[in-house]
């Protein structure tokens, strides 16, 4: 239907509530022009407004979104073929009636083996118009080739932050979880890595989380883990509500935190209403002197901490709430105890007032100083009890027209370190 009137475009898409339409560039020509006139307008009081709030292409990107004005640039689309092949395929519409979902909400589409949309580091993932809170990631899950960049398949949950570590090596075969689900679902809900994490809230889809734990003489250590159903025995606490274990570990080893090299190594929250967001309280340093901590978990937003390493010759017997190992108990403790915040909500866990052993201070968790506050004399503590010996952790502009219109062990033997204990293990990620 294009005509002169557009200046040599295509076709001349007209709207179904003015009078007027739109013309579109060559690259729509491949697009069924029922199908644009349907999905180019959406709401607006004037043919402009109708035409910036529609999607030409069906890529979940308003046109006025849409970079130097492709509105039919089209979106792509990630499917992952029986024999374990992954295939890129695009231009593609993510709005196909007749579709399967791909995304967890708005996307569908008719792809052979779509596993969800496909995006690179270039091509963010696009917010799903029903639920715009839902965060998204880009999993990369097929190296950059000399001519295309990596790309990868965009998952929707709790976590905004990209993953590369499938470009190493994949192996496909656990990559989904059963054909009893929507596509987007076998992805999210597989396990790349075979860990026990499912693919949305692992930060590292194809490397194995690692757990922080207790082993023999106290000293704490950083082992390959795994989470949930993936343990069969030494299982503890990692994080709220959630169990892991260490494999290939010793039955001592008494996990109680997932083990962190920065806050972007801590797990996404399991569950959808949680807001925390996880951050590293480095504890020591391993084989390579990397700082490793363990992921604490609030919704504060807090930046990672380092002032437990090296900073104090014990950690006082507040450091956890009880007896038990756990990660209730690391989380609800208070490692300065002067200052009775719990480690979880502390932004400085091992601030200077809580240096001395607290087995030199038997009422440092129970008795408040004088003023209420931080304590007055905190250089005279750190010369009490073991302060003299310290220990630390091993470790287009022209319109065209019609004439009508269409209608989420105690203390001390998890804590204390032995000088001669055994470091730190742990594999560096990536």
């Amino acid at each position: 239907m294009g005509g002169p009137d557009c200046d040599g475009g295509t076709e001349c898409i007209v709207s179904l509530t003015f009078p007027r339409g739109v013309c579109l560039p060559d690259a729509c020509r491949r697009s069924d022009p029922g199908m644009l006139r349907s999905t180019c307008f959406g709401a607006g009081s004037t043919l402009a407004e109708a035409f910036a709030s529609g999607d030409c292409d069906g890529d979940l990107v308003t046109n006025a979104d849409e970079d130097d004005g492709g509105f039919c640039s089209g979106g792509a689309v990630i499917g992952l073929q029986a024999g374990g092949e992954l295939q890129w395929t695009e231009p593609a519409r993510l709005d196909d009636p007749m579709g399967l979902a791909i995304a967890p909400y708005d996307a569908t589409s008719s792809v052979s083996h779509a596993i969800g949309i496909g995006c690179t580091p270039t091509r963010r993932c696009p917010v799903l118009p029903s639920d715009p809170t839902l965060r998204s990631r880009c999993v990369l899950v097929i190296p950059d080739d000399g001519e295309l960049e990596a790309r990868g398949v965009c998952t929707y949950y709790t976590d905004d932050r990209d993953d590369d570590s499938c470009l190493d090596a994949i192996d496909t075969s656990g990559c989904l979880s059963g054909i009893d689900e929507a596509p987007h679902a076998q992805w999210e809900h597989g396990d790349c890595d075979l860990d026990g994490l499912q693919n949305k809230a692992d930060p590292d889809v194809c490397d194995r989380v690692e757990i922080m734990g207790r082993v023999a003489g106290g000293d704490v250590r950083c082992v390959a883990g795994a989470v949930q159903g993936a343990c069969f025995s030494g299982v503890g606490e990692i994080a709220s509500s959630v169990y892991g274990c260490g494999v290939d570990e010793a039955a001592e080893f008494a996990p109680f935190a997932y083990c962190c090299r920065s806050h972007e190594d801590c797990p996404a929250p399991m569950y959808l209403g949680d807001s925390s967001r996880g951050r590293c309280v480095f504890l020591g340093s391993d084989a390579t002197t990397a700082q490793v901590g363990a992921c604490t978990y609030d919704d504060a937003g807090l930046s990672d901490d380092d002032s437990c390493v090296g900073a104090m010759p014990a950690l006082g017997a507040t450091c956890l709430s009880t007896e038990d190992v756990s990660y209730t108990a690391w989380a609800n403790g208070t490692c300065d105890a002067c200052d009775r915040t719990p480690n979880a909500t502390d932004d400085v866990v091992c601030s200077a007032c809580g240096m001395a052993d607290a087995s030199a201070q038997p009422d440092a968790a129970t008795t408040p100083p004088d003023d209420g506050g931080a304590d007055p004399t905190p250089d005279a503590r750190v010369e009490d009890g073991d302060a003299g010996s310290p220990s630390r952790f091993a470790g287009s502009g022209c319109r065209c027209e019609i004439a009508s219109r269409t209608a989420p062990s105690p203390l001390l033997a998890l804590f204390v370190c032995v000088v001669l204990g055994p470091p730190l293990l742990g594999r560096r990620k990536r």
